[in-house]
Formats: structure tokens, sequence, C-alpha cells
């Protein structure tokens, strides 16, 4: 049993609403917004899949955005792609430059009737074609894979009673239409995690299964082959305890599976032949549970949650490991209630980007979205600025959160011509001129706007527009 020592924690004193130059992003709008999954589409150049909640006339709804933003911590957009009963899964970058993102449909007028539905848009949000799955009724998306040509393949879980936990796996060509599908029942139940690509063009397919009358879960790798067809699947248990896998990475032809064993994060690396090669167990004195893996260099990077240090929630965890799967680095961030990572990637200048969910930060303890931008040690690439103020190296905007009636001050460096309000739905609700020189200040009226999350667009003398959340209560 390997044992963490060394733990470093750290509190994150921003409110939320609130944004500094560089790391950490906390953004919240309505009663939640959950990034699913966070991709590089260009150096320094960032997108977040994000479930939003928004108040539809009829009571509250979920739909679908896109949060784009840079390497220092700036907010440059937030699209709305759908407000249609649709929530987030999982987004893949296509060889083409565009996004495929993994959604579920939920029927309004049948609140517990769902099925699949995949959208291709630009990095800008614009919608190439939308694709709906309803022959999948009552199956719930899990992962997707985006292949080179651009074809992809997803798997789903049904969640009917009659078929609890039985999946699918569903192979679709570049425009969305229906190639193949494969059902994998095999007397047990089985819940997908993590869908990757493979060598020699075969899908890797990670998660947990379990036989009707087993109390334990048992992990599984499965690796199919480009018609659908089973080359193998390995099923992992450990005595007396459930074990389930959350992802999967390559490490040369091997492969290094991460999961839950009971309440800690466990590790094994297989051969192509199931052959054990490593593996390890982390916690100890703090309960660890990691769920996202990627490489860094000779190194793996994993995010989660953790506790075990007299906070009493969970908060955000990171980890770092050589490729023994000893433990480098261990941090916790996070504030009083919970919080936790759900991905996390390398970036294209050996950082890491952790995108994750948390309650700290409001004071209703709904969920939030937060990114986290960590050098190769673990720490905190950040220039926390006063709470209230939105800064970066050229405007200040205060105060934020605004109190209805007051007016949202401008300081600039450089000179602004024209500023916008947007709401969360991508709606202009206002706009207006700026007389501004450099080195000068602007006011913003609040003209009645009620309490909630919006987006001011600035227009800068160089032409481009800037973007900053804006809090108005």
């Amino acid at each position: 049993m390997q044992k963490i020592v060394g733990l470093l924690y750290i509190f994150l004193f921003l409110q939320v609403g609130s944004f500094g130059q560089g790391f950490p992003l906390i953004y919240g709008v309505e009663d939640y917004f959950l990034p699913n999954e966070t991709i590089e589409i260009s150096p320094g150049e960032f997108v977040s899949l994000c479930g939003v909640s928004y108040d539809s006339g009829n009571g509250l709804d979920f739909g679908t955005s896109l949060l784009k933003f840079n390497s220092q911590g700036v907010v440059q957009d937030l699209i709305t792609i759908t407000t249609d009963s649709i929530t987030t899964n999982a987004m893949e970058l296509c060889s083409d430059g565009n996004l495929l993102l993994l959604c579920t449909k939920r029927v309004s007028s049948m609140p517990d009737t769902l099925y699949p539905v995949v959208f291709k848009v630009t990095d800008m949000g614009e919608v190439l074609w939308r694709k709906d799955y309803p022959y999948f009724i009552d199956f719930i998306p899990n992962d997707l894979a985006a292949k080179d040509d651009d074809s992809f393949i997803f798997s789903a879980t049904n969640f009917d009673p009659m078929f609890w936990d039985n999946d699918v796996l569903i192979y679709c060509d570049a425009a969305g239409d229906t190639i193949w599908t494969e059902h994998f029942i095999e007397g047990e139940n089985e819940f997908t995690e993590r869908v990757i690509n493979g060598s020699e063009n075969s899908t890797l397919v990670v998660g947990e299964a379990r036989s009707t009358f087993d109390p334990d879960w048992s992990g599984f790798i499965r690796k199919v082959d480009e018609t659908g067809t089973e080359v193998w699947r390995y099923l992992h248990s450990l005595p007396d305890i459930s074990l389930r896998y959350h992802d999967v990475t390559l490490v040369d032809d091997d492969y290094l599976l991460v999961g839950l064993a009971d309440n800690n994060s466990y590790l094994r690396k297989i051969s192509e032949s199931n052959q054990i090669i490593d593996e390890a167990y982390l916690g100890g004195d703090t309960t660890l549970r990691l769920r996202s893996i990627t490489r860094l260099n000779d190194q793996f990077a994993l995010t989660g949650s953790g506790e075990g240090l007299g906070d009493p929630g969970f908060d955000a965890a990171f980890v770092l490991l050589d490729e023994g799967l000893e433990v480098q680095v261990v941090e916790l961030f996070g504030g009083e209630a919970s919080d936790s990572g759900t991905t996390c990637i390398t970036t294209t200048d050996g950082r890491i980007l952790i995108s994750g969910r948390t309650r700290s930060f409001n004071p209703d303890e709904n969920r939030e979205g937060y990114f986290l931008l960590l050098d190769s040690s673990g720490q905190v690439i950040t220039s926390l600025v006063e709470t209230g103020s939105i800064i970066d190296s050229e405007i200040k905007i205060y105060p934020n959160p605004l109190e209805q009636g007051c007016t949202l001050k401008i300081e600039s460096s450089n000179a602004l011509s024209s500023w916008q309000i947007y709401d969360i739905k991508g709606q202009k609700l206002r706009s207006g001129s700026i007389s501004s020189y450099q080195n000068s200040s602007s006011h913003i009226p609040n003209q009645n706007l009620p309490e909630g999350y919006y987006i001011l667009h600035l227009l800068t003398e160089y032409g481009e527009w800037v973007h900053y959340p804006v809090v108005i209560k």
C-alpha cells in the first residue's frame, strides 16, 4: 500500500463571478454551470463544454454552452449551443478543427424519457449539424472518440429498469449517420466511463460491470476493432471490494487504468495480454477519488477529489506520478463545501489544465465551474486580485458583483469605442458607445437589469472584442 505524504493544502479565496488575470477561474450562471470536458483548440486557446441551467418561463430547464478562454485566464466568449432540454456529456476535437458534442436530450413532455444527441459545431459555436438518436430511448450517452476521417464512436448505457446498465457502442460516419451498433449484454450490469482511440484504428472502452446478484463491481477494459467486433475484454476484481474504472491512457503498447477501489484511487498498468505490469493504491491519510488521467512527459497527472485534512467537504485534487506510479505531488484546492476535478489535459506548452465543479464560492452552494492552470510541479499559475473586481493588464471593471441600480465603471489603459451586454442565452440586451481615451474611465448604467449573470463585450481600439462576466445582485 502506497501512502501519500507531503500534502499541501491551498484555499482559493475567490468570489463567484469574479475573475483575475490568470487562473484560477470561477464561473457560474443561474443555478449551475458544470464543465464536462475542456479541449485546447489551438496553443493557449481553450473551449469547455458546459451544462447550464436557466429559467425557461415554465421552471428550471437545462442547456448546452461552450465557454472559451485563453491561457491568461481571460474569458473570450460564452456561446449557447442549445436550450432545448439538452445536457452535456463529452466533447472531441475533429481533424477538420470542428467539435463533436455528445449530449442527452430529455423529452419535456416525458421528463423520464431521454436519448443521445450529437452536435457538430465550429469553435465559434456555429452548429453544422445535429443528429438525434431517439431509437436509443432511455440510453444515457457516456463518452465518444473521433477518428482521423471524422467518423466517431460513442457509448451509451440503458437505464430502463428492465435492462439496467447494459451498454451499446454506436459507430457513425462524419455526417453522424449510424454505420453499426454493438450491444454488450453478457449476464452483467455494465456501465461505460471512458471511450478512447486505441492502436490500429481500434477503440478502447473502460468502466465497471457486475453480475446481477454480485454486490461488488469489477473494472473492465474492452477493445473493439473498426467493425465493432470485440477483440478482447478483461475483467479485473479485487477481494471483497468494488473496483470501478474511470479512465485509461496508453503507455507505449500498454494500458494504464485509473479507478476507484471502494473509496480510494487504484491504478493498474497491464499489457495487451492482460499481464499486470504495475499497480498502486493512492490514499493513506487522505481519501483520493481520481477520475481523469493525462500524460505529462514521463509522468502522469490526475485529478478528482480528496479529503482528510480537517476540511468538512471534498476538495479538488491534483496528483502527479512518476513512471513507476510513485507519488511526486499532491495538491488539494477548494473551500468549505464540496469541490472536485472532472478532467485534466496536458497543454501544448507542457502545463496541466484542470476543469471541475465547486460549491464553495456560491452563497447558495449551487454548483459552478472552475478551471486551474498548473505548472509541472502542481503550483497554480495565478495572479489573484482584489475580490469583487475584474482586472486584466489593460482593463478594470468594478464593482462586480454589481448592485441593482448602480453604475458599472470601466477604467482602461487603451481606448474603447463601444459596449454590449448579453444574457447567458446569447441575447443582446443593451449596447452603447464609449467616449473613452487612454487612461480614462467610463460608466455603463445598470438599466434595471434583473439579478443574474451577464457577459459584457467591449470593443477595443484594435478592433477586437473582449468579454467579461458581470454579476448583478
